[in-house]
């Protein structure tokens, strides 16, 4: 009976060991992410870069224990303005492998698509932010740059009309340069 009563301690010593790490991995890689997120708003690419490796790597380490948003989809950003658009683009995909209805990420691949000379994907992309956030007015002004580059210049006046209406004020020169009334 004793014995029975120290392995039980022990179960729950070791239980305590595992959460114990995986909630300080869990907060380092939250830490890591958050440190990202300022680099890269302060421009400092490179340095974000490697905070969101870092914090990839610890959610990694976690083995999945918590919902980790974001990370690749900063990774992505600091990857694209370092110019590396294919990297950029798994890491989007990536991104929205964890989830599926983060509306930024398909802007953001959108953008990388588009770099890579990929305008029927980008526009893809496009539709499905629109599907998820129809008020985003930034989704269709770049929706009408994308389809008056592959010809299509009725419907990107449509887009960015609507743009406009959902107060898009850039669109409103892709009107005046484009589209006649």
């Amino acid at each position: 009976m004793k014995a029975v009563k120290y392995i039980g301690i022990l179960f729950l010593f070791l239980f305590i060991q595992i959460y114990a790490q995986t909630h300080e991995l869990i907060l380092n890689a939250m830490n890591a992410l958050q440190s990202g997120q300022n680099k890269l708003s302060h421009k400092d690419d490179k340095g974000a870069l490697k905070d969101f490796n870092k914090a990839i790597d610890l959610y990694s380490k976690s083995k999945g224990s918590f919902k980790f948003e974001g990370g690749y989809n900063g990774r992505g950003l600091a990857k694209s303005h370092l110019k590396d658009h294919r990297g950029a683009l798994k890491d989007f995909n990536k991104e929205l492998e964890i989830n599926p209805e983060f509306a930024e990420v398909y802007k953001n691949r959108a953008i990388e698509k588009c770099a890579l000379k990929d305008l029927k994907g980008a526009l893809k992309d496009l539709d499905r932010v629109i599907e998820i956030n129809p008020k985003n007015a930034d989704s269709y002004n770049y929706r009408g740059i994308i389809k008056n580059k592959m010809g299509d210049r009725n419907e990107a006046c449509i887009d960015w009309e609507k743009a406009v209406e959902l107060g898009g004020s850039s669109a409103k020169n892709m009107i005046k340069k484009y589209c006649k009334k």
